[in-house]
C-alpha cells in the first residue's frame, strides 16, 4: 500500500508523458525532457560549463549509467519489498528510466537498505560489507545494460504513460480504474473489520479479555518477512491479532480465549522458516 502511494506521488509529481508513436530504442531526443532522460545532460551542465569540453560530452553520453547509479542509491536507501517496489518502478519508467534502470532498482531496493548495511557493517566486518555490496550492485549494473541492449529488440526502452481523456472517464477503462479501486478499498476495510471482530469477541468472551505478548523472532529482514511471520501466527486458534517489528526483531501477538501453548507459537515461527531465540519456549502470557 505504501509502494503504491509513494508511486502516486513520483507519478503526478514528474513530467511523465511519452507519446505512443515517440517511443524508439536509444534516442534521447525523441522522449522530450523527460526526467530520467535528460539526467545526463543536466549532469554534464553541473560539473561543466563548456558544452564542447571533452569531460562534459562524456558526461552527457552516460546517461544510462547514471540512471542506473541514481536507482542504486534510491533503492539502497529505501525501506522497500519486492512488492512495494513495483509501482514504484513503473512510475520511473512513465519518466523516462529505462527497463534495466528499473531492474536496478527492483534489485537493489528489496536486497537491501540502511538499516541491513549499518548492521552487517557492525556485525559481519568492512570487508564482508563492502563484497556484499559489490555484489548487489555489480549484478544490478551488468543486467541492466544486458535488459537494455534486448529491449530495442521488442521496441520499447521507455513506456507510455497511461492517460484517460475526462470525455473518456464513463468508458470501460474508467470504470475499470473505479472498480479496481474500489475493491482495493473493500479489501482493505474487510481486514480492519475483521480485526475488530475478533478483538470486539476477545473482550466480550470473558477471562479478562485479550492478552498480549512479546515474542522474540530472529530472521526478519523485510516487509516479506513480517508477512510471512504474523501469517504463520495468526493461522493458531486463539491468535487474535499479530504485529511483527522487523527492526525490534520481535512480533506483538494479542490472544484471545484457547490460546496456543508457548511451544505451538515456537513451532509455527520455526516451520515459517524463523527462529525464536534461546533455549526455552516462550513464557506464557
Amino acid at each position: 500500500l505504501i509502494g503504491l502511494v509513494l508511486s502516486g506521488i513520483v507519478t503526478m509529481a514528474l513530467p511523465n508523458h511519452i507519446p505512443q508513436d515517440r517511443i524508439s530504442a536509444r534516442d534521447v531526443g525523441t522522449a522530450g525532457d523527460l526526467p530520467f532522460h535528460t539526467l545526463g545532460r543536466h549532469a554534464a551542465h553541473l560539473v561543466s560549463a563548456d558544452p564542447a569540453s571533452a569531460f562534459h560530452r562524456f558526461v552527457e553520453g552516460q546517461n544510462e549509467l547514471l540512471c542506473m547509479l541514481v536507482m542504486v542509491v534510491a533503492g539502497g536507501s529505501l525501506y522497500i519489498c519486492a512488492t512495494g517496489s513495483i509501482p514504484l518502478a513503473l512510475s520511473f519508467m512513465q519518466a523516462g528510466l529505462s527497463p534495466g534502470a528499473a531492474f536496478v532498482f527492483l534489485l537493489v531496493g528489496p536486497a537491501t537498505n540502511v538499516t541491513t548495511i549499518v548492521m552487517a557493517w557492525r556485525y559481519l566486518g568492512r570487508k564482508t560489507t563492502a563484497i556484499y555490496l559489490a555484489g548487489i550492485i555489480s549484478v544490478g549494473l551488468v543486467s541492466g545494460y544486458l535488459i537494455n541492449d534486448l529491449a530495442p529488440h521488442h521496441g520499447l526502452l521507455s513506456m507510455p504513460a497511461p492517460s484517460i481523456a475526462c470525455a473518456d472517464c464513463g468508458t470501460g477503462a474508467g470504470i475499470l480504474g473505479w472498480t479496481c479501486a474500489l475493491a482495493m478499498a473493500g479489501a482493505i476495510g474487510a481486514a480492519a473489520w475483521i480485526d475488530l471482530r475478533m478483538l470486539w469477541k476477545a473482550r466480550l468472551g470473558g477471562g479478562g479479555g485479550p492478552k498480549t505478548l512479546m515474542l522474540p523472532v530472529d530472521g526478519m529482514t523485510c516487509g516479506h518477512c513480517k508477512a510471512t511471520v504474523e501469517g504463520a501466527l495468526r493461522a493458531l486458534p486463539g491468535v487474535l491479532r499479530a504485529e511483527a517489528n522487523v527492526s525490534a526483531q520481535r512480533v506483538e501477538l494479542t490472544l484471545g480465549k484457547n490460546a496456543p501453548s508457548p511451544e505451538a507459537l515456537r513451532e509455527a515461527v520455526e516451520a515459517a522458516g524463523y527462529q525464536v531465540p534461546g533455549g526455552d519456549a516462550p513464557p506464557a502470557p
